[in-house]
């Protein structure tokens, strides 16, 4: 009797080492993934500030702003699938900290910021931006999850629309100069186009008697 309770002891243990390292496989692969498309973000903004220095040397800016639009519309949506990919995943993997892949999603982001930033003035586009900043850690935030939803809603109505998420809890340098330049502390809070700022959770509609919003 005893050899066959150690037995199945044995076979308990092997099997949940066996669970244990088929999750920690699975786990580092979507980890990876995740990390694959952050650098693919980055590069793609370095990429698109030599468009910029070829379009200094250009007869036809047109078209090469065209081109850094598209690229920019495209990373914009990317930027955005990548943070809810982000999410989903810390919400499933438990054994693994996401602070630095966090860091390193939103410094990406922040350089998109810029980016479009550089667009609208070289360029003149018409890119309304609007800088989201919200509380990620516990206890949940539900003004927050509400206002991030608004945000959605207005992105999906408006085109020309680019938000960008920010944490004010992840010890993010830039994020705490983003404070002081705007003058606010909690979340959520919001800059429209680097002008008006709403520091408490904020209507779809007040939102938008603050940005031209084109399709």
């Amino acid at each position: 009797m005893n050899k066959i309770y150690l037995k199945a002891v044995a076979f308990s243990i092997v099997f949940a080492l066996a669970v244990f390292f088929v999750i920690n496989q699975f786990d580092s692969a979507s980890i990876g993934r995740l990390e694959s498309k952050i650098s693919d973000s980055q590069q793609s903004v370095e990429e698109s500030n030599i468009f910029f220095q070829i379009l200094a040397e250009s007869s036809d800016k047109g078209k090469v702003c065209t081109i850094i639009q598209q690229k920019i519309d495209s990373q914009s949506g990317k930027n955005a699938a990548l943070l809810d990919a982000i999410d989903e995943a810390e919400k499933s993997i438990f054994i693994v900290d996401f602070t630095q892949l966090k860091k390193s999603y939103f410094l990406s982001n922040a350089q998109l910021y810029f980016l479009i930033k550089k667009s609208n003035d070289v360029c003149n586009e018409d890119n309304q931006t609007i800088l989201y900043f919200y509380r990620d850690g516990k206890p949940l935030c539900s003004d927050c999850i509400v206002q991030g939803k608004i945000l959605d809603d207005i992105r999906a109505k408006c085109g020309n629309v680019k938000s960008f998420a920010f944490p004010i809890d992840l010890d993010l340098g830039f994020v705490d100069l983003f404070k002081t330049l705007y003058g606010f502390e909690g979340a959520p809070s919001l800059v429209v186009n680097e002008k008006k700022v709403f520091s408490t959770l904020t209507s779809e509609e007040e939102i938008l008697k603050n940005i031209e919003c084109r399709n």
